[in-house]
């Protein structure tokens, strides 16, 4: 299904999303985003796979320590960016 749904994003960006938008800087960071979210979908699929097998087999506390770990994870992310950007300028 997220290979089906990648392909079909893929393929179809074009004419999509030139009904919002014929501004060539839009353009160019729409397919930037799309490009991202195309190649991730069969990541996603696995993801929600793997979280119904464990919620079918009632293992809540997976589910419950893996988002724990993923919120501590993001935290630590966000926060190590947020005291690098500002030495970077654009």
């Amino acid at each position: 299904m997220g290979v089906t749904l990648a392909a079909i994003l893929g393929v179809s960006f074009g004419s999509i999303v030139t009904l919002f938008t014929k501004d060539i800087g839009v353009l160019a960071i729409a397919r930037t985003g799309v490009l991202f979210v195309s190649a991730s979908q069969p990541l996603i699929a696995f993801a929600f796979i793997v979280d119904g097998l464990h919620y079918g087999v009632s293992d809540f506390p997976y589910a419950a320590y893996s988002m724990m770990l993923v919120g501590i994870l993001s935290s630590v992310i966000a926060t190590c960016y947020e005291m690098v950007l500002p030495h970077f300028s654009y």
